[in-house]
Protein backbone atom coordinates (compact mmCIF):
# COMPACT_ATOMS: atom_id res chain seq x y z
CA UNK A 1 0.00 0.00 0.00
CA UNK A 2 1.28 3.66 -0.78
CA UNK A 3 1.95 5.85 1.83
CA UNK A 4 -0.77 8.62 2.22
CA UNK A 5 0.86 11.91 1.25
CA UNK A 6 0.74 15.01 3.41
CA UNK A 7 -1.51 18.03 2.46
CA UNK A 8 0.24 21.04 1.35
CA UNK A 9 -0.81 23.92 -0.56
CA UNK A 10 1.77 26.45 -3.05
CA UNK A 11 2.18 29.61 -2.47
CA UNK A 12 -0.65 31.97 -4.14
CA UNK A 13 -2.59 29.10 -3.67
CA UNK A 14 -6.19 28.99 -5.04
CA UNK A 15 -8.64 25.67 -3.77
CA UNK A 16 -10.95 26.12 -7.26
CA UNK A 17 -7.72 26.58 -9.32
CA UNK A 18 -5.76 23.77 -7.82
CA UNK A 19 -7.06 20.39 -9.13
CA UNK A 20 -6.98 17.11 -7.10
CA UNK A 21 -6.95 19.73 -3.97
CA UNK A 22 -10.69 18.52 -2.59
CA UNK A 23 -9.99 14.65 -3.52
CA UNK A 24 -7.04 15.06 -1.05
CA UNK A 25 -8.65 16.88 1.58
CA UNK A 26 -10.76 14.18 1.64
CA UNK A 27 -8.22 11.13 1.74
CA UNK A 28 -6.70 13.13 4.58
CA UNK A 29 -10.00 13.16 6.95
CA UNK A 30 -11.20 9.81 5.38
CA UNK A 31 -14.14 11.03 3.84
CA UNK A 32 -15.98 8.68 1.50
CA UNK A 33 -14.75 9.81 -2.56
CA UNK A 34 -18.44 10.98 -2.77
CA UNK A 35 -18.61 13.32 -0.42
CA UNK A 36 -19.50 17.22 -2.14
CA UNK A 37 -16.53 19.79 -0.28
CA UNK A 38 -18.07 22.74 -0.58
CA UNK A 39 -15.70 26.13 -0.09
CA UNK A 40 -17.01 28.23 2.87
CA UNK A 41 -14.34 30.29 3.12
CA UNK A 42 -10.52 31.41 2.73
CA UNK A 43 -8.33 33.30 4.57
CA UNK A 44 -5.23 34.31 6.13
CA UNK A 45 -5.46 34.95 10.41
CA UNK A 46 -3.00 36.84 12.24
CA UNK A 47 0.11 34.10 12.13
CA UNK A 48 -0.04 34.35 8.45
CA UNK A 49 -1.69 30.80 8.39
CA UNK A 50 -4.47 30.15 5.77
CA UNK A 51 -7.63 28.94 6.54
CA UNK A 52 -9.79 26.53 4.55
CA UNK A 53 -13.15 26.32 5.29
CA UNK A 54 -15.54 23.44 3.79
CA UNK A 55 -19.14 22.91 4.01
CA UNK A 56 -20.07 18.99 2.91
CA UNK A 57 -23.37 16.53 3.96
CA UNK A 58 -23.12 13.35 5.16
CA UNK A 59 -25.84 11.01 5.00
CA UNK A 60 -27.65 9.36 7.96
CA UNK A 61 -30.06 6.56 7.43
CA UNK A 62 -33.33 6.65 9.69
CA UNK A 63 -34.70 3.23 10.63
CA UNK A 64 -36.89 2.03 12.53
CA UNK A 65 -40.47 1.49 13.25
CA UNK A 66 -41.00 5.09 14.24
CA UNK A 67 -40.55 6.08 10.91
CA UNK A 68 -43.57 3.65 9.61
CA UNK A 69 -43.33 3.78 5.76
CA UNK A 70 -40.03 6.20 6.07
CA UNK A 71 -37.94 3.68 7.59
CA UNK A 72 -34.69 3.13 6.03
CA UNK A 73 -35.05 6.99 4.39
CA UNK A 74 -31.14 8.57 3.82
CA UNK A 75 -30.90 12.47 5.18
CA UNK A 76 -28.39 14.82 4.48
CA UNK A 77 -26.45 16.24 7.30
CA UNK A 78 -24.67 19.61 7.65
CA UNK A 79 -21.13 19.35 8.61
CA UNK A 80 -18.18 21.43 8.34
CA UNK A 81 -14.17 21.41 7.60
CA UNK A 82 -11.58 23.30 8.30
CA UNK A 83 -7.95 22.88 7.89
CA UNK A 84 -5.08 25.45 8.31
CA UNK A 85 -1.95 25.91 6.85
CA UNK A 86 1.36 27.25 8.06
CA UNK A 87 3.53 30.57 5.79
CA UNK A 88 5.29 27.51 4.33
CA UNK A 89 2.04 25.86 2.62
CA UNK A 90 2.24 22.49 5.40
CA UNK A 91 -1.02 20.75 6.90
CA UNK A 92 -0.80 21.73 10.72
CA UNK A 93 -4.28 21.21 12.04
CA UNK A 94 -7.40 19.99 10.62
CA UNK A 95 -10.85 19.43 11.82
CA UNK A 96 -14.19 17.59 10.57
CA UNK A 97 -16.75 19.41 12.39
CA UNK A 98 -20.39 17.45 12.80
CA UNK A 99 -23.61 18.57 13.78
CA UNK A 100 -24.76 17.92 17.58
CA UNK A 101 -26.94 15.21 18.55
CA UNK A 102 -30.19 18.23 19.01
CA UNK A 103 -29.09 18.94 15.50
CA UNK A 104 -29.66 15.71 14.53
CA UNK A 105 -32.64 14.50 16.62
CA UNK A 106 -34.55 17.75 15.20
CA UNK A 107 -34.09 16.34 11.68
CA UNK A 108 -35.35 12.77 13.25
CA UNK A 109 -38.23 14.59 14.64
CA UNK A 110 -39.37 16.88 11.62
CA UNK A 111 -39.54 13.30 9.47
CA UNK A 112 -41.56 11.40 12.59
CA UNK A 113 -44.25 14.48 12.11
CA UNK A 114 -43.82 14.43 8.31
CA UNK A 115 -44.98 10.69 8.44
CA UNK A 116 -47.53 11.36 11.29
CA UNK A 117 -48.90 14.03 9.84
CA UNK A 118 -49.63 12.11 6.09
CA UNK A 119 -47.50 14.85 4.06
CA UNK A 120 -45.32 12.68 2.38
CA UNK A 121 -46.09 10.74 -0.58
CA UNK A 122 -44.67 7.49 -0.96
CA UNK A 123 -43.87 6.77 -4.98
CA UNK A 124 -43.27 3.58 -6.40
CA UNK A 125 -39.67 3.52 -8.35
CA UNK A 126 -39.15 5.16 -11.36
CA UNK A 127 -43.06 7.06 -11.07
CA UNK A 128 -42.82 10.23 -12.30
CA UNK A 129 -44.06 12.93 -9.70
CA UNK A 130 -47.49 14.86 -10.41
CA UNK A 131 -46.95 18.51 -8.44
CA UNK A 132 -50.69 19.28 -9.03
CA UNK A 133 -51.92 15.83 -7.73
CA UNK A 134 -49.44 16.23 -4.68
CA UNK A 135 -50.63 19.82 -4.00
CA UNK A 136 -54.61 18.95 -4.00
CA UNK A 137 -53.46 15.62 -1.70
CA UNK A 138 -51.70 18.55 0.85
CA UNK A 139 -48.49 16.19 0.52
CA UNK A 140 -45.93 18.61 0.00
CA UNK A 141 -43.27 15.80 -0.03
CA UNK A 142 -42.60 12.25 -2.11
CA UNK A 143 -40.11 9.83 -1.43
CA UNK A 144 -37.57 8.82 -4.31
CA UNK A 145 -34.47 7.07 -5.10
CA UNK A 146 -31.07 8.59 -5.18
CA UNK A 147 -28.32 6.76 -7.82
CA UNK A 148 -27.26 4.78 -4.97
CA UNK A 149 -30.74 3.66 -4.38
CA UNK A 150 -31.09 5.51 -1.21
CA UNK A 151 -34.51 6.07 -0.31
CA UNK A 152 -34.62 10.24 -0.25
CA UNK A 153 -37.33 12.41 0.97
CA UNK A 154 -37.56 15.66 -1.45
CA UNK A 155 -39.84 18.27 -1.30
CA UNK A 156 -42.31 18.52 -4.21
CA UNK A 157 -43.59 22.12 -3.87
CA UNK A 158 -44.00 25.10 -1.16
CA UNK A 159 -46.64 27.34 -1.15
CA UNK A 160 -46.26 31.09 -2.65
CA UNK A 161 -46.85 33.58 0.04
CA UNK A 162 -49.65 32.20 1.76
CA UNK A 163 -52.07 32.60 -1.32
CA UNK A 164 -52.17 28.93 -2.75
CA UNK A 165 -50.03 29.37 -5.31
CA UNK A 166 -47.75 26.53 -6.06
CA UNK A 167 -44.47 26.25 -7.52
CA UNK A 168 -41.78 24.25 -8.02
CA UNK A 169 -39.11 23.62 -5.18
CA UNK A 170 -35.87 24.33 -6.87
CA UNK A 171 -34.03 21.73 -4.45
CA UNK A 172 -35.96 19.12 -5.53
CA UNK A 173 -34.81 16.35 -8.05
CA UNK A 174 -37.45 14.42 -9.96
Amino acid sequence: MGRKQKLSIPPGFSPDQTPGFVDQVKAELSLPPSSELKLLSLRTNSHGERVIEYTYSRSVKLEGSEYAAASGVVVDVPSRVSLRFDRDGELVASQLSEVGEGHLNAIKKQVRNLVANGQIYFSKPGEEIDVNSLIAEHKPYYTTHDQDGNLRIKRAFVDSKGIGQARRDPHAHE
